[in-house]
């Protein structure tokens, strides 16, 4: 592959030069992945060049030094070391970047983690200074300290925490030092999951061929087994050897019985059934013992396990493992009383008091756990762990927390104990000993987290407890935090905090389509508030992220549109959208007059509603617009004929739309406008939870036979957004579904009509 490329230092903004690169689309998306991953600061996105020799440039944050030392770093992380023809002479000043550097060993740099950079000059920080890469280097460098120093003193789970999830580009024998400080447990399910990350299947399959009562002993998790699914289907491909996918598929039926537990086994026994034939075939072998019988049927789903279960339990009625069987198929499925009752038919064994107790507190009755599990006489580690759970839950943490310690400390891992053990260690602000039962938890079950367990790992995030985390990564656990608080987030007193925080860490715009919809929870959480001084930073932010390329200014007028809903009720609101879509609407009117084109057709939604919100405001940018025109032909120079773009005609006649999600006011406006102007008469609406009960069956009715579903997203409507979203996975949505990256009514109207012609 050739890249040829140069660099020019009078590019760019300030602390920035440009990158001018002459290569494929591929390599340049690849380039730019890089160079964000190795230079912290204001980065361009990939912009088109208007030099015809060099069709891409970049805008990078660092010094023409630093670009050309770590060129050869630069293509190792994109995958693209190779010798490559000299480059091409520079004009105009500009220097030409050295030649490749020799590619990397096996091993390098990972893309997506920020690499150390010896020596290099300090760019400005886009984190805030508690996330900050020197912080968490200084924590690191501590861990491995007492790693080494301490053989006495037990390690801290964050510093081990650390040691797996950090990046490539962290020395060897430190992140070795602190991965050997984990428990047996936690360190074999950390290196399976630092296997599969690198994608070393052939390491996990030796694994567990040579560890496979330690694999089994782990705790179970849907993203567990399907690491060891992937890495056995993915080794037998490579070997053509059926007897590795015979070996892993055994490892995930052994699984399955406490996935079902934790009703994530649905997903495991579809991979099983698309790689090795519909399992309900190898139960109709008729296998010739009640054990083989029973190891078939966990094959299927509980509801189709009932009828032969029940079948095997009249043709065995003493045969306890039966009933036990029938009791697990019926607790799966929410029968909570019958499965009660057989589990109860049988001696009070600690296996079954186990299932009891476990099946009381998924179902909400601790005191009846707590009542099964105090006839015991000697506790085991899980049954310890289990009351622990209970008396938790029945507001007793004090009298539960030796329990869950002693529980953890003999190497439980029951996803429920170790959920209920974060949650007392949090109350006691140890968050660092919180940080690997809270990320257990949220593999196992994800959904059993309350908001404030998602707080909690966002603040245990924020403190370098999970590891050298991007900014991406960091703000993933802030999403959590949002999408579980949803409306309630207003009432608690980190919320401005926590949003705008979101749109400091991605800041980068490593993932546009999610700093767009960060920066619209925000401005809708301060608009709601009438924090008006609030807004005026956020707008000051937007321009920021406007000159930088993060945003583009369509992009600008359409979070701010989201806001002339709350005018009537935000006194000064008006004033401020007014002035800022006049700022808008200037800069792209010195645009279209410099390059002979006219003004994007979004302008034209900018001036009508500028028109509502400002009189005095939109007739002086009329004013404005005319005799900038004038002044132009004055001197002889080409003038656009059409001042704005005119959007192409598109009908929406005959086509079936729903809409879900988003404010009324916004579904009102959209409604009208597609009905007066493109001939829509086919219109359903999906209110979000704040104003109507929904629930998966209603959603479901209004969204599947359409031909269009638009759904308007928000940290008020993230429950919508989950179904929608689980609907069109399970593949009961046959028509088309968009995720407008705006909750503005013109914004809104544009991407459906865009959607509807591309079709």
């Amino acid at each position: 592959m050739t890249i040829e490329r140069e660099i020019d230092p009078s590019e760019g903004w300030e602390e920035q030069v440009g990158l001018r690169l002459r290569c494929t689309t591929a390599e340049a998306q690849a380039l730019h992945r890089a160079l964000r991953a190795m230079f912290r600061g204001r980065m361009s996105p990939l912009l088109p060049s208007r030099r015809g020799a060099y069709p891409f440039t970049i805008l990078v944050p660092a010094t023409q030094a630093d670009l050309e030392r770590r060129w050869g770093e630069a293509l190792r992380l994109a995958g693209l070391a190779a010798p490559a023809r000299a480059p091409a002479k520079a004009s105009d000043g500009a220097t030409p970047l050295p030649a490749e550097q020799p590619a990397a060993p096996p091993g390098g740099v990972r893309t997506g983690q920020r690499p150390p950079a010896p020596g290099a000059s300090a760019a400005p920080s886009r984190r805030p200074a508690a996330g900050t890469r020197s912080m968490w280097e200084q924590r690191f460098r501590e861990a491995v300290r007492v790693v080494r120093e301490s053989e006495a003193r037990p390690v801290s789970h964050a510093a081990a925490v650390m040691a797996v999830q950090a990046g490539d580009d962290t020395d060897g024998e430190e992140k070795e030092a602190l991965l050997a400080s984990l428990p047996p447990a936690s360190r074999l399910r950390a290196q399976i999951a630092r296997y599969a990350r690198r994608e070393q299947h052939e390491s996990i399959v030796a694994l567990c061929a040579q560890r496979r009562p330690e694999v089994m002993a782990l705790p179970a998790s849907e993203l567990l087994v399907t690491q060891l699914l992937d890495a056995h289907q993915a080794e037998a491909r490579r070997l053509g050897d059926a007897s590795v996918t015979a070996a892993g598929r055994e490892l995930a039926l052994a699984f399955l019985p406490e996935l079902e537990r934790l009703q994530q086994a649905d997903a495991v026994r579809e991979r099983l059934r698309q790689a090795d034939g519909d399992p309900q075939s190898q139960a109709s072998e008729a296998p010739t013992t009640i054990t083989e019988r029973l190891a078939a049927l966990i094959q299927v789903t509980p509801a189709e396990r009932l009828v032969p279960l029940e079948a095997l339990r009249a043709q065995y009625p003493s045969a306890g493992v039966v009933r036990i069987a029938l009791a697990d198929a019926y607790a799966a499925l929410g029968d909570v009383d019958r499965a009660l009752a057989l589990y109860r038919s049988e001696r009070a064994a600690d296996d079954v008091v186990d299932r009891v107790a476990a099946l009381l507190l998924s179902a909400g009755r601790p005191r009846e756990a707590l009542d099964a599990l105090g006839r015991r006489g000697e506790l085991t580690p899980r049954l310890a762990g289990l009351r622990g759970v209970a008396l938790v839950a029945l507001g007793e943490p004090v009298q539960g927390r030796p329990l869950l310690e002693r529980a953890w400390d003999a190497g439980e891992r029951r996803a429920e104990i170790a959920l209920a053990y974060a949650r007392v260690l949090a109350a006691a602000q140890d968050l660092e000993r919180a940080a690997e039962p809270y990320q257990l938890a949220f593999e196992a079950i994800p959904n059993a987290l309350t908001a404030e367990d998602c707080r909690v790992m966002a603040e245990i995030a924020a403190g370098a407890g999970y590891g050298l985390l991007s900014g991406e990564e960091e703000a993933e656990y802030l999403d959590r935090y949002v999408e579980r608080a949803g409306r309630r987030l207003r009432e608690r007193p980190d919320a401005e905090e926590v949003l705008r925080k979101r749109v400091e860490l991605r800041r980068a715009a490593e993932r546009p389509e999610l700093l767009r919809e960060s920066l619209a929870d925000w401005l809708e959480y301060l608009g709601e508030t009438g924090d008006l001084s609030g807004l005026d930073a956020a707008f000051k932010l937007l321009r920021n992220l406007r000159r930088e390329g993060a945003i583009s200014r369509e992009e600008q007028f359409d979070l701010l549109e989201s806001l002339e809903r709350l005018t009537p009720d935000v006194p000064g609101l008006a004033d401020l959208l007014a002035l800022e879509y006049q700022s808008i609407a200037a800069d792209e009117l010195n645009e279209s007059l410099r390059q002979g084109r006219p003004m994007s057709a979004y302008v034209a939604d900018l001036r009508r509603a500028l028109h509502f919100l400002s009189r005095d405001v939109a007739d002086e940018l009329a004013q404005t617009i005319e005799a900038e025109r004038q002044a132009l032909a004055g001197r002889s120079l080409a003038v656009p004929v059409q001042v704005v773009e005119e959007s192409a005609a598109v009908s929406l006649a005959g086509v079936s739309l729903t809409i879900v999600g988003g404010h009324v006011a916004t579904r009102r406006e959209v409604e009208r406008e597609l009905r007066e102007h493109h001939g829509l008469t086919d219109f359903l609406e999906v209110a979000p939870s704040s104003e109507d009960h929904m629930d998966r069956t209603k959603v479901r009715e209004r969204v599947v036979d359409r031909d269009l579903v638009a759904v308007i997203t928000g940290y008020t409507g993230h429950d919508l957004t989950n179904i929608v979203r689980d609907l069109q996975r399970a593949g009961d949505v046959s028509g088309r579904i968009i995720w407008p990256k705006c909750r503005g009514k013109s914004g809104v109207v544009r991407e459906i009509l865009a959607a509807r012609e591309g079709q």
